[in-house]
């Protein structure tokens, strides 16, 4: 079910005449599902790894006995998981504006600067040329 959630938010992502307008909304939603899908994949699979483990080599343990009661109620597992993937999608839903205008406000600070630098630049330029063509002058 999660997976089809998945499935569906990226679809919508992809189609939305919404976000047609803003690649860099696409592209951040898109990293974040990605990243919540991967790393709840690799907890899946770390506990079924771990629930092989249990049931081929009977290990002891505290950490061992743990594992078991996870994997013995693995769908509160599924419920917590789809709570993490609504946390994490509202989360990026609220982080995403303030983010994008501290990149907005960070890539106008830099064009500014780079501005500002290629006016000295060119003031430089000016100048060395303006030299150089009163030295031909003289030695002429």
């Amino acid at each position: 079910m999660v997976d089809t959630f998945d499935s569906a938010f990226m679809a919508t992502l992809y189609t939305s005449k919404a976000f047609s307008r803003d690649p860099l909304a696409v592209l951040y939603y898109s990293i974040v599902l990605t990243g919540i899908t991967v790393a709840v994949s690799a907890f899946v699979a770390v506990v079924q790894i771990f629930s092989l483990v249990i049931k081929i080599s009977h290990p002891e343990g505290t950490f061992w006995d743990g594992v078991e009661q996870l994997t013995d109620h693995f769908d509160i597992v599924g419920g917590c998981i789809c709570g993490v993937f609504v946390l994490v999608g509202v989360g990026s839903v609220v982080v995403y504006r303030p983010w994008r205008r501290r990149l907005e406000r960070r890539e106008q600070e830099r064009r500014e600067a780079q501005d500002e630098v290629a006016a000295v630049v060119g003031t430089g330029e000016e100048g060395r040329s303006g030299g150089r063509e009163e030295a031909e002058e003289t030695t002429k």
